[in-house]
C-alpha cells in the first residue's frame, strides 16, 4: 500500500511540473503578441499621420481630389480600427482624428458634394418632353437619391454647406419630375396592359361564339379598351405607338359593329316583311297606330345602336317603307277625325256606297296626295274631284313593299 502512495504523489508532482511549464509559455506568448498588436497599431497611426499630414497641410488641387479624399478616409479608418483597449493606442488614435477633424470633415463634404454632381448628372439633364423606359427611369431615380443623401449630409456650417442646400433643393426638384414621368410611364403600361386584355377578352368572345349577345359584349369590351389608349398619358414609351394601337383595336371593332349590324339589320328586314304581311285596308286606325309606332322605335333604336348601318342602302329603303307607313297613318287619322267622305257625297256611280273619298288636294306633308303617289282620281257632279281611301292606303303599302322586297 505504501509503494501505490509513493506513486501517486510522483505523478502528481509531475502535472504541476508540465501546468506551470504551459502557462509560463502561455504568458510569454500573449505578452509577446500583445507588443507585437502595438506595434502594428503603432504602424496604423504613423500611417494615418502622414496620409492626414500630406492631405490636409496642403492646398487641395481640384483635379486630383479623388486622390485626397481616397487618402484621407484611408486614414480615417485606419483610425477607427484601433480597438477600445486598456493599455492600447486608442487614446491616441482619438486625439489624432480630433486634431485633424476639421480636415476631415472638410474634405469629406467635397467628396460628398463631387459625388453627388456625378450621381446627379444624368437626373438633371432629363425632363418632362424626355421619353425612356421605366427600368431607366428608375436607375436615374436611385442615383438621384443617392446624390440627395450625399449633399444632405454635408453640415451647413462649412464653407461648401450653402453651395449644398442649394443643390439639394435644384435635386428635390428633379426627383418629383422624375416621379411625375415615372408615375405617368407606370400608367401607360398598366393601361396598354389593360386594353390588351380587353382586346383578348373581346377576341375569346367572338371566337366562341358569333351572335348578337356575344359580341355586343365584344364591342364594349373593345370600346372600354379605345378609350383606356385614349387617355394614356402623353411623353410616354407607350404613348408614341399608341396610333398603331388604336388602329388595331379600331379595325377589329369596325369588323365586330359591321357583324353586328348585319345581325340587327336582317332582323329589321324581317319585322318590316312581317308588319307588311299582315296589313289590309281594313285594320283599325288606333291598332295601325300603334303598330307603325312600334316598327318606327324598333328602327331609330337599331339606328342608333348600329351606327354602322345609317347609311346603309337597307336601311334607306326601311326609311322609305316607314314613310310610307306614316303616309298611310296620316290617311287613317284623317278619317278617324270624321273628315273623310262617303261614296253618297261623292256621288259617284259606286256598288259599294260607304265606302269612304277623300279629296285630291289633301296633303301628306306639304305635297298633295295624287303628287305623292300616282292614284286614280274620280269626280263628282260638281266635277270635285276624289281619291278613294282603300285604293290609296293599298298603293301606299304596295310601295312600301316594294321597297322592303327589294332588299337582298
Amino acid at each position: 500500500m505504501a509503494l501505490v502512495k509513493h506513486k501517486n504523489t510522483h505523478i502528481e508532482y509531475r502535472k504541476i511540473i508540465f501546468y506551470i511549464f504551459f502557462a509560463t509559455i502561455l504568458v510569454t506568448g500573449a505578452s509577446f503578441g500583445w507588443i507585437k498588436f502595438q506595434e502594428e497599431q503603432e504602424k496604423k497611426i504613423i500611417l494615418a499621420q502622414n496620409l492626414l499630414v500630406k492631405e490636409c497641410l496642403k492646398p487641395t488641387v481640384n483635379n486630383n481630389f479623388s486622390e485626397t479624399a481616397k487618402n484621407v478616409d484611408r486614414a480615417v479608418k485606419l483610425l477607427d480600427s484601433i480597438p477600445q483597449l486598456p493599455g492600447s493606442t486608442y487614446p491616441k488614435a482619438q486625439t489624432e482624428l480630433a486634431n485633424f477633424s476639421e480636415c476631415i470633415k472638410t474634405v469629406n463634404a467635397k467628396n460628398s458634394f463631387i459625388t453627388a454632381q456625378l450621381l446627379s448628372k444624368r437626373a438633371l439633364s432629363v425632363d418632362n418632353q424626355t421619353i425612356l423606359p421605366i427600368t431607366e427611369w428608375r436607375k436615374i431615380r436611385l442615383d438621384l437619391t443617392a446624390a440627395i443623401i450625399q449633399i444632405d449630409s454635408i453640415p451647413s456650417d462649412i464653407e461648401i454647406g450653402k453651395e449644398a442646400q442649394k443643390e439639394l433643393k435644384k435635386y428635390q426638384n428633379q426627383l418629383k419630375v422624375i416621379d411625375k414621368n415615372i408615375q405617368d410611364e407606370q400608367l401607360a403600361i398598366e393601361g396598354l396592359n389593360n386594353a390588351r386584355n380587353l382586346k383578348i377578352a373581346a377576341e375569346n368572345m367572338i371566337r366562341r361564339q358569333n351572335n348578337l349577345q356575344s359580341l355586343s359584349r365584344a364591342e364594349l369590351r373593345l370600346k372600354d379598351a379605345i378609350t383606356i389608349m385614349i387617355k394614356l398619358p402623353e411623353g410616354t414609351t407607350i404613348s408614341a405607338q399608341k396610333n398603331d394601337y388604336l388602329q388595331t383595336y379600331q379595325s377589329l371593332l369596325n369588323d365586330i359593329q359591321d357583324k353586328i349590324a348585319v345581325i340587327r339589320i336582317n332582323d329589321l328586314v324581317n319585322t318590316f316583311r312581317k308588319f307588311a304581311g299582315e296589313l289590309n285596308t281594313k285594320i283599325e286606325y288606333a291598332e295601325y297606330s300603334e303598330d307603325v309606332e312600334k316598327l318606327k322605335s324598333n328602327f331609330n333604336n337599331t339606328i342608333k345602336e348600329s351606327s354602322a348601318i345609317k347609311n346603309n342602302p337597307t336601311t334607306k329603303s326601311l326609311a322609305k317603307a316607314l314613310s310610307h307607313y306614316e303616309d298611310a297613318l296620316i290617311i287613317k287619322r284623317y278619317c278617324y277625325e270624321g273628315n273623310c267622305i262617303n261614296s253618297g257625297s261623292a256621288f259617284i256611280f259606286q256598288s259599294k256606297w260607304k265606302a269612304l273619298w277623300i279629296p285630291v288636294s289633301f296633303k301628306l306633308g306639304s305635297v298633295p296626295i295624287t303628287e305623292k303617289y300616282i292614284l286614280p282620281v274620280t269626280s263628282n257632279i260638281l266635277r270635285k274631284k276624289y281619291v278613294k281611301v282603300d285604293e290609296a292606303l293599298a298603293w301606299i303599302w304596295a310601295e312600301a313593299e316594294a321597297e322592303i322586297e327589294q332588299i337582298k
